[in-house]
């Protein structure tokens, strides 16, 4: 092929085409962008597709994208999903530590107000959402010695799961437990 037959950018060795003397790549990015000259990202930094999707008016910023099914935000990163609220911390106080959860110190899954989000393991989480009620399975310790003092005194552990308003499995492995400790 000719010198007068190649795209007349610097490098580009590609086929012309037509009267501007450019390749077809070349050709199609000055239709897109108005220029020949590389094409910055596609995709626009993280935290300028994030922050505008946040609701500041009340006490917890709001996320306002996507939702997953149990209310917590998500979007894309990098083509994974990702929770809204892990994005948020990760902009504003930095990486997560390896292993670690992010809470909600309020209780609001759609919430990324970084003064609402904290750093912690599984355990502080569960432990977290127990002293909140949040937890189908754990309860404050005050009820599960509630339990273990009823059903001591002889009450069956269905009457005690019913007058506390908590699971019939729950109370009773709450006095499976106590058994096996006791021993």
């Amino acid at each position: 092929m000719s010198d007068n037959a190649v795209c007349s950018i610097d490098g580009c060795d590609k086929p012309r085409y037509g009267r501007y003397r450019l390749c077809s790549m070349h050709r199609s990015r000055l239709d897109r962008t108005g220029s020949t000259g590389p094409v910055g990202p596609l995709v626009p930094p993280l935290s300028e597709r994030f922050w505008p999707r946040v609701d500041t008016t009340g006490e917890c910023w709001l996320w306002s994208g996507p939702v997953s099914q149990h209310g917590y935000g998500i979007l894309g990163v990098d083509g994974e999903r990702t929770d809204a609220h892990r994005v948020a911390y990760a902009l504003s106080k930095g990486p997560i530590t390896a292993g670690q959860v992010i809470r909600h110190s309020c209780d609001t899954p759609r919430c990324v107000r970084p003064a609402h989000l904290l750093e912690g393991s599984q355990r502080d989480n569960i432990i977290d959402m127990g002293t909140r009620d949040r937890h189908p399975n754990y309860h404050p310790r005050a009820v599960r010695e509630e339990i273990i003092r009823r059903q001591l005194a002889g009450e069956r552990v269905c009457d005690i799961a019913r007058d506390l308003g908590v699971k019939y499995t729950m109370a009773h492995a709450v006095v499976h437990r106590s058994r096996h400790a006791a021993d």
